[in-house]
């Protein structure tokens, strides 16, 4: 069964900002050698200007994926660029639920959602020390775009 996707609501989207925040300084430490400090300034900055307005920050939708025993197994952030391509911001599964297909799933079910909104492509950048999103994605069908700076990579995906 493919995964169903929640809203969040005004108390879950405070809970993941703040959990998301500190996971992506976790990251900028782990890839570009920076101090705690300097990568929680670097998250905060980012999620900022990329949600100004926070969870009423316009095309950009934010779910907590549900099982098929109405488990809460993670959570996904996506935003639309433009009308024809869509960015994944953030997918996390919980780590009692990894390696269980949920990830596949719920980039299955998010190509699904943007595709009715008119998506032609999915784009999203994944961290080059993280091999096991990096395999996910390719084995979902994500190509290479661009290496950029800050250890990180563009992936993208053509929608059918």
């Amino acid at each position: 069964m493919i995964v169903q996707f929640n809203k969040f609501d005004k108390l879950q989207f405070e809970k993941f900002k703040d959990f998301s925040i500190h996971e992506y300084a976790k990251d900028f430490i782990k890839s570009n050698n920076y101090t705690e400090e300097m990568a929680l300034k670097r998250a905060e900055e980012d999620m900022n200007n990329i949600i100004p307005q926070g969870l009423d920050t316009p095309n950009n939708y934010f779910f907590s994926i549900v099982n098929e025993n109405k488990e809460d197994v993670g959570y996904i952030w996506y935003m639309l660029e433009g009308n024809k391509d869509a960015f994944l911001c953030d997918l996390y599964i919980k780590e009692e639920f990894r390696r269980k297909g949920y990830a596949g799933q719920t980039l299955e079910r998010m190509e699904y959602e943007v595709k009715k909104l008119g998506c032609k492509t999915i784009t999203l950048n994944v961290f080059d020390f993280n091999i096991e999103a990096r395999g996910l994605y390719e084995k979902c069908g994500y190509k290479l775009g661009v290496i950029v700076e800050d250890g990180c990579r563009y992936l993208r995906k053509e929608l059918n």
